[in-house]
């Protein structure tokens, strides 16, 4: 085989400093837009992405050239900056950690849907543990 190929699903969240309610939906909008952009220039093909006010959630097929690290890096560093303009003069931080979890490619579609769910899921009043835990359940 001349050349690599790589399926690399992984499921990210990430938190606002404190879980606090950063992204109103003028931030969230800008944000969504930064990390997409980010993903797609470290060559990272965006499945889907959104998020509720205290956190986000980002699946991507993997670039076999970029690590988790540097993914998580980029984007929350670079929708950060860009957070931080929109939101000017209060501070917009994420928290320093994430949550990745690589996903079989047979499950793709679900946590693609319960991405898109996420603000339906949290009007529930689910409490925010169960984002990290139960991404496939729902």
């Amino acid at each position: 085989m001349p050349q690599s190929h790589c399926i690399v699903l992984v499921h990210m969240v990430w938190s606002t400093w404190d879980r606090l309610p950063l992204l109103t939906p003028e931030v969230e909008e800008v944000v969504l837009d930064a990390v997409v952009q980010k993903a797609q220039a470290l060559d990272c093909r965006v499945l889907a992405v959104g998020a509720v006010p205290d956190h986000l959630h980002l699946l991507v097929d993997m670039s076999p050239n970029v690590s988790v690290a540097d993914l998580a890096k980029g984007v929350k560093g670079t929708s950060s900056r860009v957070a931080g303009r929109a939101t000017a003069p209060k501070v917009f931080r994420w928290q320093g950690g994430y949550f990745a979890q690589t996903i079989s490619p047979d499950d793709a579609d679900a946590v693609v849907r319960y991405i898109g769910r996420q603000k339906e899921h949290h009007r529930q009043g689910l409490p925010p543990e169960m984002d990290l835990m139960e991404p496939l359940s729902n």
